[in-house]
């Protein structure tokens, strides 16, 4: 077993609970086991929280898997200066989330954010993926799904899985160098939107400004004023394909909730959605303001 030292305090709960590598593992306590995917039986172990335990097999892992590749301190500079008191005060209250991803599982991070739409992850979602992670044998490349709502389940999601993966496996043979292009192309498959790939893309480790705009992040950035603009429009999928899926140059940037997060907090953003993610489920969706630890900047 290794044991190493963090520059930043790591919490295991806050930082596991939004991560589309969740299903991955199995949590006891304060220990990891990996159960799916490459590094399967890995254990990690979060002595407390700046020291962790490894098995020698996560050597290659680890950084990912505990999201100790992304340090949001060493970026704070790229926020815009009139946001970056707001940014400043979250990172003192969420410096121990961070965004733990892994490039080695796509194809199952695919199938998790794929079967998300519409459906709660830590409900159904979870559910879902173990299932079929059992059926397949973990290849899903050599195994058909054409059972999947037999043993599975019913849920639309899962049928419009098996329709589709046919043309998501051609595509994830193509090597991206630009993960902007990989983001256009993965909005050409059906019922595939800027949602569902931004949260792959930022869970594969494509890119922290990958920001999947969802309604906890609407929610968060209206109570804290990250947005300046009162009303904006959430990222279209005919929309994005038409601008190339590219935020910075598409003409919607400045208008749309994607394109102005990425815009004013730069490699930030795919964590700061991630925390509001978090922060929404705890605080703001429940009503519990009088608790709420960035009550003091929130603007609602």
């Amino acid at each position: 077993m290794k044991r190493i030292k963090l520059e930043t305090p790591i919490n295991l709960e806050i930082s596991i609970y939004p991560s589309f590598i969740s299903f991955l593992f199995k949590v006891y306590g304060n220990r990891l086991l990996k159960i799916y995917g490459v590094g399967k039986n890995c254990k990690i172990i979060v002595e407390d929280e700046n020291t962790i335990v490894y098995s020698e097999e996560c050597e290659n892992y680890v950084n990912e898997w505990l999201g100790l590749w992304f340090n949001p301190y060493d970026f704070l500079a790229k926020v815009k200066r009139s946001k970056r008191h707001i940014v400043e005060r979250i990172l003192e209250v969420y410096v121990g989330l961070k965004l733990m991803v892994s490039p080695w599982d796509r194809d199952f991070i695919f199938i998790a954010t794929f079967l998300s739409r519409r459906a709660n992850y830590h409900v159904s979602v979870i559910k879902w993926m173990h299932k079929i992670l059992d059926l397949v044998n973990e290849d899903i490349e050599l195994t058909p799904l054409h059972d999947l709502t037999e043993s599975v389940g019913r849920s639309y999601q899962l049928k419009q899985l098996m329709e589709i993966i046919p043309d998501y496996l051609k595509l994830r043979k193509i090597t991206y160098e630009d993960p902007w292009a990989e983001r256009l192309n993965l909005m050409k498959l059906k019922y595939v939107g800027p949602k569902v790939t931004d949260a792959y893309l930022l869970f594969t480790g494509k890119g922290s400004i990958y920001t999947p705009s969802d309604v906890h992040y609407q929610r968060f950035t209206r109570y804290l004023g990250l947005i300046d603009k009162d009303k904006y429009v959430i990222p279209s999928k005919q929309h994005c394909i038409l601008n190339n899926a590219y935020c910075l140059n598409c003409s919607l940037s400045n208008e749309c909730l994607t394109g102005l997060s990425v815009r004013i907090y730069d490699v930030l953003s795919g964590w700061l959605q991630t925390v509001g993610y978090v922060h929404d489920k705890l605080y703001c969706s429940r009503n519990r303001c009088r608790e709420c630890p960035l009550k003091n900047i929130c603007v609602k």
